[in-house]
């Protein structure tokens, strides 16, 4: 790899929050304003390793290792500057020059991730409107609280064929990159877009690095299909790779040590409704070989929660093989 720009080593390391990337390797407690853990660089009983993500630093008070990301991933992960630059990189979900190929440009790639951003707030924001108030309900009636709901930025597609549409008009958003993440589709008789998710609640997925790549919207009305629909792969959204509810179980897997593995959202959601918050979920595709490789860099203990039906057995068994593996 080339020389990188500073001005990309400096978006990288504060796109990270260094306690979320550090807790893959260190049993973090939250402290404050702080996290708070052994010293993954000596031997220590009583923790005196501190995280700041405010500052994102870290530093400890029994041996003196401190510095930034990329200080850690050089010392902890042994790797050359350059090196941690692309591991962070890679975690944050952000293209390096090297990886560039003709019109996915880093630049390009930052764009797809604020699409899918100014989507996801319609979306929530659609939730809470007074005449919506029925598609509140419908996740209150599941018994999820308003927390669980904002923490996992639930949201709601109008029952419109350009609300969307009209609101990336207003955000000048280049309208092919839109129908590239699935958030749009054309007529072949016009060439006209419109809005590809309609009357649908919306589940947003997360990149390890916090970042929207996709979505999956759950039908309302019985006569709509299918009963998902989620959005097609793209440069930043690979469905083998993405493990739902990740980014929100990281620190509760490290605290557990170890992940409950589920099927769909909803069994994720009412986990973690109920305090269960290390828990993801294969989102009702079967287990990949990629998303096993995953999830070993949190946990190398899994319990597998699926349904108690043939299918739900015989899908369990399958998935255990693969982590087994």
């Amino acid at each position: 790899m080339g020389r990188i720009p500073a001005d990309k080593i400096h978006e990288i390391r504060t796109s990270i929050n260094i306690a979320h990337y550090i807790s893959q390797f260190v049993n973090l407690k939250k402290t404050g304003a702080n996290y708070k853990g052994l010293c993954p660089f000596h031997q220590e009983k009583t923790p005196s390793f501190l995280v700041n993500p405010e500052k994102q630093i870290f530093h400890c008070f029994g041996c003196g290792k401190g510095g930034n990301i990329y200080t850690f991933i050089t010392d902890y992960e042994k790797m050359s500057f350059i090196e941690a630059v692309k591991k962070a990189a890679d975690f944050a979900g952000i293209l390096l020059p090297e990886y560039e190929r003709e019109g996915q440009s880093s630049e390009y790639i930052d764009n797809l991730y604020e699409i899918n951003e100014i989507a996801c707030k319609l979306f929530e924001n659609n939730l809470y409107k007074t005449a919506n108030k029925q598609q509140l309900n419908y996740f209150f009636n599941r018994n999820l609280s308003e927390s669980t709901i904002k923490d996992f930025r639930l949201g709601y597609a109008a029952n419109s064929f350009e609300q969307l549409l009209q609101h990336f008009r207003e955000n000048r958003i280049e309208l092919k990159n839109a129908k590239l993440l699935g958030l749009l589709q054309q007529r072949e008789r016009d060439d006209k877009f419109y809005d590809k998710f309609r009357h649908r609640v919306i589940f947003p997925f997360f990149s390890a690095g916090g970042k929207i790549v996709g979505f999956g919207g759950r039908k309302l009305n019985e006569d709509q299909q299918p009963k998902y629909l989620n959005s097609p792969e793209s440069p930043i959204y690979k469905k083998s790779e993405l493990l739902y509810g990740l980014f929100q179980a990281n620190q509760a897997i490290r605290s557990q040590g170890y992940a409950v593995l589920v099927e769909g959202y909803f069994d994720l959601l009412r986990l973690y409704e109920n305090d269960i918050k290390n828990v993801v979920a294969s989102s009702g595709t079967a287990l990949s070989d990629r998303q096993a490789g995953i999830l070993r860099r949190y946990t190398n203990s899994v319990y597998i929660a699926y349904d108690g039906d043939d299918a739900g057995i015989k899908a369990a068994v399958r998935s255990a093989q693969i982590l087994e593996k």
